[in-house]
């Protein structure tokens, strides 16, 4: 909610505007390498909102839910089903796997748009966080955390753009 107050610190602003995903076209040779480095990235980062989500204080009803969107990104990070859409994408266009992710998001996040019943439709902001997550993780080449870190933070008034619950959860 939005109520009246009044905030002294630095300003911290997090998490502006749209990052640009490397987009490459692939030889043949290199296919296996991009697929078994999407699928790695998948399996990492599902693992770190596994863990994200385990450290939780699950007796506040506030924070389990949390840690149930915790888990249900790690669900779609490793969806067999989004797996193969991104698989087929770096096999048929020969694009690197970042590409085939932001790819296959923007279809499936559009689909789940159309849909009539809003809870539905609204997964697809889900979707495209657990999407970005994974490019960021195969651009870095190690998981991040959703947030910064507490330290950069303390004292601070923190401005996002869009938070998603992992780094909800991290703040």
């Amino acid at each position: 909610g939005v109520g009246e107050a009044w905030a002294s610190g630095a300003v911290r602003v997090y998490g502006t505007g749209q990052s640009q995903v490397a987009r490459a076209h692939l030889g043949a040779g290199e296919l296996a390498d991009e697929r078994a480095r999407f699928v790695a990235a998948s399996k990492r980062v599902a693992e770190g909102l596994r863990q994200a989500g385990e450290k939780l204080n699950l007796s506040d009803p506030l924070v389990a839910d949390a840690a149930a969107v915790l888990r249900a990104h790690a669900t779609m990070a490793e969806d067999p089903e989004f797996a193969a859409r991104v698989l087929e994408k770096i096999d048929t266009h020969h694009i690197n796997a970042a590409w085939a992710i932001e790819r296959t998001i923007a279809e499936l996040a559009r689909r789940l748009e159309a849909i009539s019943d809003r809870y539905i439709a609204a997964r697809a902001v889900d979707l495209r966080q657990v999407g970005e997550r994974v490019i960021a993780e195969l651009e870095d080449g190690e998981v991040r955390p959703a947030a910064p870190d507490a330290s950069y933070l303390s004292g601070s008034i923190v401005v996002v753009r869009d938070l998603a619950p992992g780094a909800a959860v991290e703040l």
